[in-house]
């Protein structure tokens, strides 16, 4: 009976680090203990696709934009639609079940805060991964914090909405945003003299 304890529970480690492997939470699997079973007993297959809890990413962000469109304004709309094509990227084919806080955490300090401001208008950037724009970043001036935690925002809300219709159980996305200590006065007004 203990050896069959042991061997359960050496199973149940494997399956838990190939639902881990599959969410992409590690980046390989710790070695199967072969005298963890008799010999009998094989390891389950890595490759097997594991459902996830919830959808992917990108299967309600349509949703989510549609319903959202009937209250935006077509700009806000329009923002919200380049701003996910950035998420899309890196979690697109990801379970939202399995996206963690501290994940977020580190993508808002290693990708979105090293964008260049106005990426859109730096062809050489356009078809480039995230990964290889933010290495190109130091040519080119960051966003600033508002525009990144407008973004932050957009996650906050889409995580926030998936939430509230029970597609997963906590919105990791919320305390993103960095507080912004710049001087009100030093920065720009958003309005010259001449519109007003």
């Amino acid at each position: 009976a203990l050896l069959e304890a042991e061997c359960v529970g050496a199973k149940l480690k494997m399956l838990d680090a190939a639902r881990k492997l599959y969410a992409g939470e590690i980046d390989a699997v710790p070695d199967w203990e072969e005298n963890a079973c008799p010999p009998a007993s094989a390891p389950l297959p890595l490759t097997t696709p594991q459902k996830c809890g919830a959808p992917t990413f990108k299967e309600l962000l349509p949703k989510f934009l549609e319903e959202g469109a009937k209250k935006w304004m077509p700009r806000t709309l329009a923002s919200y639609k380049a701003v996910f094509e950035i998420y899309l990227e890196r979690f697109g084919e990801r379970c939202l079940d399995s996206i963690t806080h501290r994940e977020l955490l580190e993508f808002r300090d290693d990708i979105l805060a090293k964008l260049p401001k106005h990426k859109a208008h730096h062809p050489e950037l356009a078809r480039l991964p995230l990964e290889e724009v933010v290495k190109a970043e130091p040519k080119y001036e960051r966003i600033s914090i508002k525009t990144l935690n407008e973004k932050l925002i957009a996650l906050e809300n889409y995580m926030g909405w998936c939430c509230k219709h029970e597609f997963i159980d906590r919105n990791h996305a919320q305390d993103l945003l960095l507080s912004d200590r710049r001087n009100p006065r030093t920065q720009r007004a958003p309005y010259d003299k001449e519109d007003l």
